[in-house]
């Protein structure tokens, strides 16, 4: 009797078990599939490869600007930074006086405003942050501020930052947000391993009260090892430096640092797509070492008082470092520019440097060579600033993209 009530109860136990499980994978919520959701599932997807194998996207020079002493304005002191708007003019920054330097779509000097100084519209460490709807604006990372100008030269305003911002900071005053980019040094000890220099990016999303929105960070990249007991260079680390840009349109492209994976984030900070190369793991071969050590012997035979093998090596670390990417750049149509800082094939023919292009679709188109790595992207033109090899000068030059394959156009129209 009992034994039966036993297993009656636990018969009626087990069925209102299973109809518990029936009605709650009934009534509980789908799975929705988020942008973030889909872009870290399609990274698990195999690396992709270039379409192309031979370069393709040139540059031709289309306007060089050179200094005029009958016109003392013209005179660059130590240009830093270039932009150019849609009509052609062209906007130089010259730390030599902090000041905007103005040429006209022929080369032709205009006008120039700015001064260093802490006082409205002057700057101690000037820099280009954006060019549009016919405003300038810079960064001073020293002062720590947004100046506004109009392209005639007449101020807007300043608009002062919070405490750390970084190296770079863009005003979206359309959406309210200020997008903030900074890099992070320091030095890790592993205890069970060598000591080591590590890098990573940081980008800062904040509203027009400057709150934090989100906040978007690269994983730790080893840079080198350091010996425990005389800290001498021990190894060094070769992967992609984590790198960010930043656009209104495309929002934000960060490299992880890690593998060669470009991560893309919307101004809210949310996740969007990941890109993954099929790149070598390790692009540096003996011969390029070889030729590094060579490269490095050679500068520093210029230099008057080098320290002897401790500078070499240290040299020789850097120089090596740089031969996978070293930088990002996100153009105004969306295609993603990964600069290959060393190369010495490009650098031996007069090439510039290496860089990996990515559609905006997310596809890897293949490899160009770039003029300069410091410059950018300014409605289908790349601008920048050249160096002279025999008198040091730092030349505003202005490049046209062209496809140099079939079936490629730059920009998107």
């Amino acid at each position: 009797m009992f034994r039966s009530k036993f297993l009656n109860n636990f018969s009626i136990a087990i069925a209102c078990v299973i109809l518990a499980i029936f009605i709650y994978q009934k009534v509980r919520p789908q799975r929705q599939t988020t942008p973030e959701t889909a872009a870290r599932e399609s990274s698990k997807s195999e690396p992709i490869q270039p379409r192309f194998t031979i370069p393709i996207f040139q540059f031709e020079e289309v306007l060089s600007i050179t200094s005029d002493p009958a016109v003392p304005g013209s005179l660059l002191m130590y240009p830093t930074g270039i932009i150019q708007d849609k009509d052609g003019f062209v906007y130089v920054s010259d730390a030599g006086d902090e000041q905007i330097v103005v040429f006209d779509s022929a080369g032709r000097y205009i006008n120039s405003f700015g001064g260093y100084g802490s006082g409205p519209g002057e700057s101690q460490n000037l820099r280009f942050s954006a060019l549009r709807d016919g405003e300038i604006h810079l960064f001073d990372p020293n002062l720590n501020r947004i100046t506004r100008y109009r392209t005639s030269g007449e101020l807007i305003g300043v608009i002062a930052l919070r405490a750390g911002v970084g190296e770079m900071a863009f005003l979206c005053s359309e959406l309210n947000r200020i997008v903030a980019i900074r890099y992070i040094r320091g030095r890790i000890d592993a205890r069970n391993d060598d000591d080591y220099n590590y890098l990573r990016a940081i980008v800062t999303v904040l509203d027009s009260s400057q709150t934090e929105i989100s906040s978007i960070e690269s994983e730790s990249v080893r840079i080198m090892a350091f010996g425990r007991r005389d800290r001498s260079p021990q190894h060094l680390y070769f992967a992609p430096f984590p790198s960010a840009a930043f656009s209104r349109e495309h929002g934000i492209v960060m490299t992880t640092g890690a593998s060669p994976v470009v991560t893309q984030y919307d101004l809210s900070g949310n996740l969007t797509r990941r890109i993954q190369l099929d790149l070598p793991s390790e692009p540096v071969t003996q011969a390029d070492r070889i030729r590094t050590q060579e490269y490095v012997r050679d500068r520093l035979a210029h230099v008057p008082t080098p320290e002897p093998v401790r500078n070499i090596d240290r040299e020789l670390l850097f120089a090596e470092k740089m031969a996978f990417w070293h930088d990002v750049i996100l153009d105004e149509y969306g295609y993603i520019w990964l600069i290959r800082q060393l190369d010495f094939h490009a650098l031996d023919q007069g090439l510039g440097r290496t860089c990996y292009v990515i559609h905006p679709n997310g596809e890897w188109l293949g490899t160009c060579y770039l003029p300069n790595a410091s410059g950018r992207f300014c409605n289908g033109n790349y601008v920048t600033l050249v160096t002279d090899d025999e008198t040091g000068e730092r030349i505003p030059t202005v490049f046209q993209v062209l496809p140099a394959v079939e079936g490629i156009a730059y920009p998107v129209s």
